[in-house]
């Protein structure tokens, strides 16, 4: 809503609503169940955010046309670059997670459990045609579903009580393409 409107400013949006909605989020759920913050996690929620608005460049790259001719143009990051230099600042964004996902890996092996997914992100970014919609479609499902197993899987390995939540999203993900 005016005067704020982040979708419609370039970057202010995905690191307004997304990056900073994502890293608070996730520390604010880790400093309510510990009463305490640590490195780690500050590493770990930026990494995981990198993820995220990754998957929010993805998703604007079929809608520059529209973006633009809306009353007011809506200003998408992805707009205003363009979609191959919006790509790359996607594939930046992806590259990030890697780069902060490994040293976690480092520091904190349980972490390991998120690289496979990071990198198949990598790879979905880098494949990704802009301009073409199936390709669009087919790679913006691959983020979406590795950042998603991403979070999941290190939060198991961290929480094994919590293989619970990817038994459920697969299981809920197997009835949504019945139905579909």
């Amino acid at each position: 809503l005016p005067p704020i409107r982040t979708a419609y400013r370039p970057f202010a949006g995905e690191l307004g609503g997304g990056f900073l909605g994502v890293l608070l989020c996730i520390l604010g759920g880790y400093y309510v169940q510990t009463l305490a913050l640590s490195w780690a996690a500050v590493v770990a929620a930026i990494a995981y955010a990198c993820v995220c608005v990754g998957m929010l460049l993805m998703h604007h790259y079929l809608d520059v046309e529209a973006d633009l001719a809306a009353t007011p143009p809506k200003r998408t990051t992805v707009a205003v670059l363009g979609r191959d230099r919006g790509k790359a600042y996607a594939v930046g964004y992806s590259a990030s997670a890697v780069v902060l996902f490994a040293i976690l890996s480092v520091w904190s092996l349980p972490f390991l459990a998120a690289m496979p997914f990071v990198l198949l992100a990598l790879r979905a970014h880098a494949r990704v045609r802009p301009g073409e919609p199936r390709s669009v479609t087919k790679e913006e499902l691959t983020v979406i579903q590795t950042g998603i197993a991403a979070g999941l899987g290190a939060a198991v390995v961290l929480a094994p009580v919590l293989i619970v939540a990817p038994l459920a999203a697969v299981a809920g993900y197997l009835v949504h393409l019945r139905l579909a």
